[in-house]
């Protein structure tokens, strides 16, 4: 399989791209739209930027808005005629929580819009998880803790949530269809040393990928990263046992070609993008056979920054 995290997607779309020069009078439509249908959430994360007066996407926002059911169906209907190919469902709050999405979704399975959501993982069950399962591209769980005492420390919900969620994303898998699922999880200071503890659950529960990303503390960049350049060598070291290859330096990472006896994880692409320390690694973790001899959860994974 080609690599799907891409910059290069925009040129798979000829017409879009031909129509960007200003001497062209076509206006075609977004190839992607991002909706955040509901600002309610049945999760309260500590670090939630949308939860925090202070920072940009919390300013002025309202917890109790959402988008009425008549015009959500609107929204949805313009989105189809104009020929949108994509859409995401995302926060604000938990997309999952908006009680009009399953008609949202039976009407775009009637129509050629793909479609994908993040969220929590918290109400990923039932049909809305089967509709997006067998129907949607991907979805996208956000995680932080690694058993459930951190897990509830971090988002205040009742102890058992987190084997719950896990429980959620086996259930997904297990619907047998074609939207990959992966992981989210949200790195700071006291869950850095766990990533390879949390990649490695992602795996048993049969997800497809895990993106590890910092928290957001502050609205400029300089003050963020200075907060993870705290924490960079814990992390590169845990991603670093995820990868099982060599040392990887803040610059650029270095490529491991020989795959040793008894290796969990082999690499095959690794690209590094230098104007961030660590902001998006993306691990995608795709399930294969293992080889005569090898361990039963033997994988391979493809990884790029983006």
């Amino acid at each position: 399989m080609g690599n799907i995290y891409t910059s290069m997607k925009i040129f798979h779309y000829k017409d879009k791209v031909d129509s960007l020069p200003k001497d062209d009078e076509s206006i075609l439509a977004p190839l992607h739209i991002r909706i955040k249908p509901i600002n309610g959430c049945n999760h309260r994360c500590r670090y939630c930027a949308y939860r925090e007066d202070s920072l940009q996407l919390g300013k002025d926002m309202q917890v109790s808005d959402s988008i009425p059911k008549a015009k959500m169906m609107e929204i949805t209907e313009d989105i189809i005629d104009m020929g949108v190919k994509a859409v995401t469902f995302s926060g604000g709050g938990e997309p999952l929580f908006y009680p009009h999405l399953e008609d949202v979704l039976h009407r775009l399975v009637d129509s050629s819009v793909k479609f994908a959501t993040l969220t929590n993982g918290g109400l990923l069950k039932g049909k809305i998880a089967e509709l997006f399962a067998l129907h949607g591209s991907w979805v996208r769980v956000s995680m932080d803790g690694w058993d459930n005492e951190s897990y509830t420390r971090y988002r205040g919900v009742a102890d058992g949530e987190y084997d719950a969620i896990l429980e959620n994303i086996a259930a997904f898998k297990k619907f047998g269809g074609p939207c990959r699922l992966g992981v989210s999880y949200i790195v700071d200071k006291e869950n850095a040393n766990h990533v390879f503890e949390a990649a490695q659950r992602v795996k048993d529960m049969g997800g497809d990928s895990v993106k590890i990303s910092p928290c957001i503390l502050e609205n400029e960049g300089a003050k963020n990263n200075a907060y993870h350049k705290q924490i960079w060598d814990v992390a590169r070291e845990q991603i670093d046992r995820v990868l099982y290859c060599g040392a990887i330096t803040i610059g650029n990472y270095k490529r491991e070609n020989k795959k040793k006896k008894g290796q969990i994880f082999e690499i095959e692409r690794l690209k590094r993008n230098t104007s961030r320390i660590w902001c998006r690694l993306w691990l995608r973790l795709q399930h294969r056979q293992p080889e005569p001899g090898a361990s039963d959860s033997q994988i391979k994974i493809k990884s790029q920054t983006k």
